[in-house]
This record gives C-alpha cells, sequence and structure tokens, in this order.
C-alpha cells in the first residue's frame, strides 16, 4: 500500500497504522528506481524526536537521493552543526548548512575522482540561440519527468539499461559550453562534479577501468550531475591495435562505454571536437547540443550583458561598433572587457573606445591576427595613437 504524507511526523504514524516498515519517497526522483529510504518504527520516531529541523534535514536529504540513512544522516547533521557553530549561530542550523554538509558527503563518496563545482549560473546568464535553449529545455523536462514515463508509464521496462541521461554540448572554445553545464546543474538543483580527468587516466594497466568502475559505483549512489569537460580525452575514437598499448587504450574505451550506458544517472559530456568522438558513444547520447558562434545580435547582447554594471562617469564605449565588425564568442568578448577595463583604471578615466581598440587588437594578435587600422573603422584613428605610443615608448 501507498499513502501521501508531508511530514515525518505522518510517516511515523503511518508506520505505526501500517506495522511495518515503510519507503518514504520524494514526489520524483532523478535515479530512476532509486531515491526511497526504507525506516521501521522506531527508526521515523528517532527522527521525527531530533530538534535540529528534522522535517527540514528530511526534505533535503530526501530532495539529494542520499541512501544508508542511520549512519550518512547522522553525519551530516553533526557536520551541518558545526558549520552552523563556525557562524556563530550556535543551535540554530539552515538549510544552507545541511546542503553544504550533503555535498561534502557527495565529496567524500566520490574520492578524488570528481571535482564538486559550485553552479553559480542560471539560464537567465546564458545568451544562446532559440534552439540551444530549447534544446536545454528539453533535458531538463527528461530529468524532471523520468519517473514519471520511466516507471509510471512502462518506458523502462521496454528495455533493461539505457535508463540514463547523456548529453553532449560541442562548439568552438568559448561558446558557453561549461557556462550552460552549469545553469543545467542550477536548473535542476543538482550538485556539479567535474570529473578530473588526470586522475581517472593512468599509464598503468587496468588501472584506468578500475577508476571508471570506482567513478560509477559512487555515482550511483548519489544525485549529481557528472560533467566531463573536453570529454574528447577520454570519449575518442578507438584506434587500429598496432602494439599492446592500443590493445589497453581500446579495452578502456570500451569499459567506459560500457559503463556510461549502464549508469542510470546524468552526464554531460562537453568537448571542443566532437568529430574526435566514437560513433559508439554518439550513440548513447540523448542530446548534442551545438553551440555556434554567435551573431551580430547576440554578440551585440553579450557585450551589454558583460560589461561592468558600476563604470564610471566618462565610459561611453561603442559596442554595438565591435559587435558588428568583430566576430567573438563570449569568451573573447569577456577578455577584451576585461583587458580594456584595467587600462581605463591604470589611465585614471572611464572606459572608452580607446581601451576597447586596443584590447580588441591585442585578443587578435593572440590568436595570430595582426589587425591594421583600416579594421576599426571610424575608430581606426584610436588605433594610430595606440601605434604612436607602442612605438614611441
Amino acid at each position: 500500500p501507498s499513502k501521501t504524507v508531508n511530514s515525518v511526523e505522518d510517516a511515523v504514524a503511518a508506520a505505526q497504522e501500517i506495522g511495518y516498515p515503510v519507503v518514504v519517497r520524494p514526489a520524483y526522483t532523478m535515479g530512476g528506481t532509486g531515491g526511497g529510504f526504507c525506516y521501521n518504527v522506531e527508526e521515523l520516531r528517532t527522527i521525527a524526536a531530533r530538534g535540529l529541523q528534522a522535517s527540514l534535514v528530511h526534505e533535503i536529504l530526501i530532495e539529494e537521493s542520499l541512501f544508508g540513512w542511520e549512519e550518512l544522516e547522522l553525519e551530516i547533521v553533526r557536520d551541518a552543526k558545526q558549520r552552523a557553530a563556525f557562524r556563530a549561530a550556535r543551535g540554530s542550523v539552515s538549510a544552507e548548512d545541511i546542503r553544504e554538509a550533503v555535498v561534502m558527503q557527495m565529496r567524500n563518496e566520490l574520492g578524488g575522482l570528481a571535482k564538486h563545482i559550485r553552479s553559480s549560473y542560471t539560464f537567465d546568464d546564458l545568451v544562446l540561440s532559440e534552439e540551444e535553449m530549447h534544446q536545454l529545455r528539453l533535458i531538463c523536462d527528461q530529468a524532471r519527468y523520468r519517473r514519471l514515463v520511466g516507471e509510471d508509464w512502462g518506458l523502462y521496462r521496454k528495455s533493461a539499461y539505457g535508463h540514463g541521461l547523456c548529453v553532449l554540448l560541442h562548439g568552438a572554445p568559448g561558446t558557453g559550453k561549461t557556462m550552460a553545464a552549469h545553469a543545467l546543474a542550477n536548473e535542476l538543483g543538482l550538485p556539479l562534479y567535474r570529473v578530473d580527468l588526470s586522475r581517472m587516466v593512468s599509464k598503468y594497466i587496468g588501472e584506468t577501468q578500475k577508476n571508471i568502475a570506482e567513478l560509477f559505483d559512487k555515482a550511483e549512489n548519489s544525485n549529481t550531475l557528472l560533467f566531463f569537460d573536453e570529454a574528447d580525452a577520454m570519449f575518442s575514437k578507438r584506434t587500429e591495435v598496432s602494439d599492446v598499448h592500443d590493445k589497453y587504450a581500446n579495452s578502456d574505451a570500451a569499459y567506459l562505454l560500457q559503463r556510461l550506458e549502464e549508469y542510470d544517472g546524468i552526464t554531460v559530456l562537453a568537448t571542443n571536437f566532437e568529430k574526435n568522438l566514437d560513433e559508439a558513444f554518439k550513440r548513447r547520447i540523448r542530446f548534442m547540443v551545438n553551440f555556434a558562434y554567435p551573431d551580430e545580435e547576440t554578440r551585440r547582447l553579450l557585450w551589454k550583458r558583460l560589461l561592468p554594471d558600476a563604470l564610471p562617469e566618462g565610459s561611453e564605449p561603442d559596442t554595438d561598433f565591435f559587435a558588428k565588425h568583430f566576430e567573438l564568442t563570449g569568451s573573447g568578448i569577456k577578455e577584451i572587457i576585461g583587458n580594456a577595463a584595467y587600462m581605463a583604471a591604470a589611465a585614471g578615466r572611464g572606459l572608452s573606445n580607446v581601451d576597447l581598440v586596443e584590447a580588441v587588437r591585442l585578443h587578435f594578435a593572440k590568436v595570430g591576427r595582426l589587425l591594421k587600422q583600416e579594421d576599426f573603422g571610424y575608430l581606426g584613428y584610436l588605433y594610430r595613437a595606440w601605434d604612436s605610443k607602442r612605438h614611441n615608448g
């Protein structure tokens, strides 16, 4: 039998009424059939009797889909109390304290193979095309309704594997792939863990597969978003076997493919070189979102979005001109604005076109393109002023 309750206290009453252990499950779970907790009556009484916002602890732990309640819950509450004490808020444990303790516990679970990254970006921070945003929203919908469609509607009963959600974000450097991964984690309310590729791949035979197994074994028991940045380093095409090293490299790739297919959680891969990925991996990917170079209108929005909010008086940069005449990614625009801002601060004035002209020149010189005065149109005289200053010291 099943019964919907709104608090731990109600769950205690339900357990007493039913007379045997109950499973407490959130409204939806991210991990397919997981996410529930089995308590007996005494355990539920103990939880309800605790003074540290027991219902709050219960709600957050359920939301994070943690498991092994008896020991894990005690560790998290103890860690949360310590965090509250550090803030001189002894006796008052906040939701943030508990969430931080949850993150710490997951960090311990995943070991050194993945690092927790604070997800500071949201969908509102992204400046992408309608198609790119549409696909990101579809990804979130599939994450949210996995239990409904997979379990209640019976989709998972049609296949014994492949229940996970794997996403590939690909495109040129600086187009917003990592930022989008952060926004996805925030939108879904999941902690983001970036896989440390340097710790995953080993030169010793068998160690790479051992690390892959450890990562996915531990990730299965947590509700996290696994992020493989520069994914082509691990998911690249398998090669013809010419020596023993090729043989074991292909074996590692095959094992990674197997574990990815068996994994029921959410994985996000990001790469600048989508063509380098093995076709077998691509077949396991649910969404492939292409982050294209921004067009002029998108660049205009990026320039305005990335300018500091508190520029001093006298700052009148013509961002529309730079958006129209220079094809740049969001990362490139951010770099240019940052360099120009420091030039203006060092000169003791507001940010102006003269600073942006020099910052643009430096950016393109870094990638091997030398700009000339005529490339700056009506602002060419500012390039000439910088050029004269450079040559005259």
